[in-house]
């Protein structure tokens, strides 16, 4: 997953890169009261920040904070 942030007027501010072994789709992103991005998508890797995926592709949610520091990856699914 690639997150980039800019500013209002469209200057680059940074990018964060985060991923495992296999494929990580965004398909959603929210910025909270705080300025933390919020992303959601789906993760078929085995070793995403030392979370555990079920079989197959499992939702994903990653949060970073305003600064572009992660803060806490969630990996929920079943076994298919």
């Amino acid at each position: 997953v690639m997150v980039m942030k800019f500013s209002f007027g469209g200057a680059h501010q940074w990018t964060v890169l985060r991923g495992g072994s296999g494929n990580e789709y965004a398909y959603s992103l929210k910025v909270d009261s705080s300025d933390a991005i919020i992303v959601g998508g789906t993760s078929d890797s085995t070793d995403l920040d030392s979370q555990s995926n079920a079989g197959g592709n499992d939702v994903m949610v990653m949060k970073f904070s305003s600064a572009g520091a992660h803060q806490w990856t969630v990996l929920r699914g079943g076994s298919e």
